[in-house]
This record gives structure tokens, C-alpha cells and sequence, in this order.
């Protein structure tokens, strides 16, 4: 081998260095990093599908679980209503009484006190009737369909007349009291 064609040898081996060190500079690196770049971006939506899946196959039970909790609502707000049901209170208290031979003298609406998650509806009532029957009367009341409860009661006897008439009479206590209904702030 001649010189000449020694230093051709050697401008084409530096020649085939400088491409190569071209091509991985400006080609092959940043197609790397890309490749590098989208390998992790693809690892992460791999994770992601699967922990979408997993939240799949749970989505059967977690409607079921809603449906289970949407009844649970429904049968407690019959306890504790989010509307106040005047009316549907009063007709209660009402048949409640006549059930029991209690003669409700008196209702009147005392006052409503807001709380943090629900209200006091107080509520004065004054009834007659024998001791048995009030009682009864109070013991129903309280387990009614919803949360009641009476407070500051007052008990006094009606006087009856004398034993020598004969008569006989069938309201032998007035009784009065607070009721107190409670609404749901929700």
C-alpha cells in the first residue's frame, strides 16, 4: 500500500468516525431520549389502565353499596325528617290521643332553636286524661315514626266531683308539656 492510498484509508476511517459521532449526537440520542421520555410515559398510563380496571371490577359494588346507603337515608329521614310536617305531626298527635282516650286541650308552637346539623321544633301541648291513658299517650308519642321527645312536664289533678253525686269522671290528670320535634339541616 502506497502512502496515498494510506491517507485515503485514514480520511475515510475519520470520515466514518464523524458520521457516526453525527448520527449519535443529532440522531440517535434525541431518539433516545424520546424513546426514554415515551417508555416512561407509557409505564405510567400502564399503571394507570390498571388501577382504572381495578376500579372497575369495583364499580358493581360500590353502586351496590350506594343503593344499600341511599335506602338507609330514606328509612332514617323518616326518624329525622329534613322538612318540619307540621300537619302530618299534628294529625299523629291527634290520633295518637284519641287512641288513647287523651283529650289534647292545647297546641301551640313554642319556638324552633337551630343547631349545628338539625333543629329543635318545641312545640306546648296541655292534655287531660287518666294517668294510665297520659302515659301511654307520651310512651306512644315517643315511639312514633320519628325522633320525639317531651320534656318539662307538669302533672296536676283535676278535681272530681264529690263521691257522694255518683258521677264518675274520666280526666282525672291535666297534664302539660314541651314537644320537641327534630328536622335534619342537611
Amino acid at each position: 500500500m502506497n502512502k496515498k492510498q494510506q491517507q485515503d484509508l485514514i480520511a475515510l476511517g475519520i470520515a466514518i468516525v464523524g458520521v457516526i459521532y453525527v448520527l449519535q449526537s443529532y440522531v440517535i440520542a434525541p431518539m433516545n431520549s424520546n424513546i426514554k421520555k415515551e417508555a416512561g410515559q407509557l409505564d405510567q398510563l400502564t399503571a394507570e389502565i390498571r388501577t382504572l380496571k381495578a376500579q372497575s371490577f369495583e364499580l358493581p359494588r360500590i353502586k351496590k353499596s350506594l343503593e344499600y346507603l341511599k335506602l338507609e337515608v330514606e328509612e332514617l329521614e323518616k326518624y329525622l325528617p329534613k322538612e318540619r310536617e307540621l300537619p302530618g305531626l299534628l294529625r299523629s298527635i291527634s290520633r295518637i290521643a284519641s287512641n288513647f282516650q287523651v283529650k289534647v286541650v292545647n297546641i301551640s308552637a313554642a319556638s324552633a332553636s337551630e343547631q349545628q346539623k338539625y333543629t329543635e321544633h318545641v312545640f306546648n301541648i296541655s292534655a287531660q286524661g287518666n294517668y294510665h291513658s297520659i302515659a301511654r299517650f307520651l310512651n306512644e308519642i315517643s315511639q312514633s315514626g320519628r325522633i320525639i321527645s317531651a320534656r318539662n312536664l307538669v302533672f296536676s289533678s283535676i278535681l272530681s266531683a264529690p263521691p257522694s253525686t255518683g258521677e264518675r269522671v274520666g280526666n282525672t290528670v291535666n297534664v302539660t308539656f314541651q314537644l320537641v320535634a327534630y328536622t335534619y339541616k342537611g
